[in-house]
């Protein structure tokens, strides 16, 4: 994420965390504060590891959406973890959420090939979500509510 993006998009972050179901709610989604992002960045960077986001933004200003995915190893791993995906709320029900999930897993399968997994999870009182999951070709898992997503999809 370009570094000029980082205050703005810790303040987008925390606006919308309280917005998200608490059964969805893990660590990674709690507010956070432009070192907490930093230092998780480095950290992922330290294990060879990466982190992906796409930002929607409205005039140079306003982040309108995001979503974002983990790879603990770029190297090595075939698994990638999806992580928030979120849309401001004067944005919703414009299949925003999905454009954004879409064009990162896009992205993800042509730069790294051999992820042939990506995990993502949600409640399932968390409907729009489960909405842009399941539009996407993700496919629930036993009674879990992990979704998983093959590459062969897209």
């Amino acid at each position: 994420m370009p570094k000029k993006w980082l205050d703005t998009f810790v303040d987008f972050h925390n606006q919308i965390v309280p917005q998200i179901p608490v059964l969805d709610m893990e660590n990674g989604e709690l507010p956070i504060d432009k070192a907490d992002l930093l230092a998780r960045y480095e950290q992922t960077i330290q294990r060879n590891g990466i982190a992906i986001s796409v930002l929607l933004i409205e005039n140079k200003t306003e982040i309108i959406g995001f979503s974002a995915v983990w790879i603990a190893n770029k190297d090595k791993s075939t698994i990638a973890d999806g992580g928030l995906t979120a849309v401001a709320e004067r944005w919703r029900k414009n299949n925003i959420g999905t454009f954004l999930k879409a064009i990162l897993l896009k992205y993800l399968t042509e730069k790294l090939p051999n992820i042939n997994l990506i995990n993502t999870s949600n409640s399932s009182i968390n409907v729009p979500v489960l909405k842009i999951n399941q539009t996407l070709g993700f496919e629930k898992k036993a009674d879990e509510f992990i979704i998983e997503f093959k590459n062969s999809i897209l």
